[in-house]
């Protein structure tokens, strides 16, 4: 398997607009917190031009956004790639990412970071061209009062460092409005389930993960 290069301090992450765009002003005004607080750990932004723009839940029309995401790709740069927030329509892209899938294969391959609708972009790249990718935080989770622990963790994936996945002790029980700036409140304890009362589980291998649904639909016989 292809491991893109590590992110290093005042290199710059590209963003892009996958499937939805955004335009009411709470949006953008999360979007900029969330460039504030990537700017603060040490990271330059490069946007691509479909941010703020969203008809129909769409930013552009499919072609476009893999002209956009091309761009970020082939943007030497650029050291990451991480989706602005999920949606429904990114599988409008990929017609035109497979027809510049010698450009991937030939081309420095970096890091995709996102997830929900983002799921569809990583499994392509994954599973035709044998690269990594990150499922976790989109550009808009970045956008609160202070970064979590989570979301620190995945810059740090991003930087190549080697995390033990730990269950954290609580969650957030009320899902807090995605337009708005606020701080995590978790409220709620963990508490994991084994299905079949089993003590200990082991499991090795690379993971292909994700939204299931949208996998679901990709795949073929």
């Amino acid at each position: 398997m292809i491991y893109p290069s590590k992110l290093e301090k005042n290199d710059f992450i590209g963003v892009i607009a996958t499937s939805k765009g955004i335009s009411k002003g709470t949006e953008i005004l999360k979007y900029e917190k969330a460039k504030e607080n990537l700017r603060d750990i040490g990271y330059g932004i490069i946007e691509s031009a479909n941010i703020k723009k969203n008809e129909r839940a769409r930013s552009s029309s499919g072609e476009e956004r893999a002209k956009e995401f091309m761009k970020l790709w082939l943007n030497n740069k650029v050291k990451a790639i991480i989706t602005l927030k999920g949606g429904q329509f990114l599988v409008e892209m990929l017609p035109y990412i497979s027809k510049n899938v010698e450009k991937l294969k030939n081309s420095k391959p970096k890091w995709i970071q996102g997830f929900s609708d983002t799921t569809v972009l990583n499994y392509y790249l994954t599973t035709n061209l044998d690269i990594a990718t990150i499922h976790a935080d989109n550009f808009m989770n970045f956008g609160v009062k202070k970064l979590d622990i989570s979301q620190i963790n995945s810059i740090k994936m991003l930087e190549g460092e080697t995390l033990t996945q730990k269950s954290f002790e609580k969650y957030q029980g009320v899902h807090q409005k995605s337009d708005t700036i606020y701080d995590f409140n978790f409220d709620k304890n963990s508490k994991w389930k084994n299905l079949n009362n089993e003590k200990e589980i082991k499991i090795r291998g690379r993971i292909i993960g994700g939204n299931l649904e949208s996998i679901t639909k990709l795949i073929r016989d």
